[in-house]
């Protein structure tokens, strides 16, 4: 596994491996260091990492949806 792009992303990291073919693993650590692994099929690196920016788009979402209710 090799790591393609590393990414900080509004106060998450984004790591995208290559695992083999189109397979790759996404890991995003959040601010208070958990961890989010993932693998998906992928035709492309940047569909790879377009989803991994979509996944932390919805995680911030969530945090700040759920931080005006409390």
């Amino acid at each position: 596994m090799k790591i393609q792009a590393l990414l900080g992303i509004n106060g998450y990291s984004l790591i995208v491996c290559h695992c083999s073919g189109n397979s790759y693993q996404l890991s995003i650590i959040e601010q208070d260091r958990t961890i989010i692994n993932f693998e998906g099929i992928y035709a492309t690196l940047q569909i790879a990492i377009d989803r991994g920016k979509s996944v932390i788009q919805n995680l911030d979402y969530c945090r700040h949806d759920a931080s005006n209710r409390g």
